[in-house]
């Protein structure tokens, strides 16, 4: 029963890091064009692009450390992965704060979205491109809210597989602990019965 938990753990884990890569990958691009399009017109970019660019590339590492960890990597690593993941998760949680004013179904309410228009509007640009940053504010507002659920699910799903395999460490040492001390048994018994051997013949 607990190797079927187990693979099945792993399977779920290995198809969520894969969903997280790809959403990391896409957020990474979603903010880079962003931030070109801020350095285009030389505007500051807000923490609202650069907060969910560098923790998605925090977390294309992190989960690619963490896909060794399921098939290989020993009790303490697998700690350290699933806290990795836990570091990401609240990244994303304060990337999500940050984008609270973004939230909204009309467009015109959203403040990257106004941002984006305004740097455009404000250089004489004859296209405002507002369907598109309309667009991309969106998606990089649900990315950010599918990675938090993400990193929730592989936080938890790591820390389970690090119990299994902790378990399975005990359970080796304990039994390590038992073959000792029934050689040490079994090297006593046989100097006892040498030493009665050796009583005997100087009899």
């Amino acid at each position: 029963m607990d190797f079927i938990a187990k693979t099945l753990a792993k399977t779920a884990t290995w198809f969520l890091r894969m969903f997280q890569n790809i959403f990391a990958l896409i957020l990474i691009g979603t903010c880079g064009y962003m931030l070109h399009e801020f350095a285009k017109f030389g505007f500051r970019p807000p923490q609202e692009v650069v907060v969910p660019m560098l923790f998605s590339c925090i977390a294309l590492v992190i989960s690619f450390f963490s896909l060794l960890a399921i098939c290989c990597l020993p009790y303490i690593l697998q700690l350290i992965a699933a806290f990795f993941d836990f570091m990401v998760l609240s990244g994303y949680i304060a990337c999500a704060v940050l984008l609270d004013k973004n939230y909204h179904s009309d467009d015109t309410k959203n403040q990257l979205w106004v941002w984006l228009v305004s740097i455009r509007r404000f250089n004489n640009e004859t296209s405002l491109r507002e369907k598109r940053s309309a667009g991309l504010v969106k998606l990089l507002v649900a990315l950010v809210i599918l990675q938090i659920l993400l990193f929730f699910a592989t936080t938890l799903l790591s820390f389970y597989l690090a119990m299994l395999k902790g378990e399975k460490v005990y359970e080796r040492a304990a039994e390590r602990e038992i073959e000792y001390e029934e050689s040490e048994e079994m090297s006593r018994s046989g100097r006892d019965v040498r030493e009665v051997k050796h009583v005997y013949r100087g009899a």
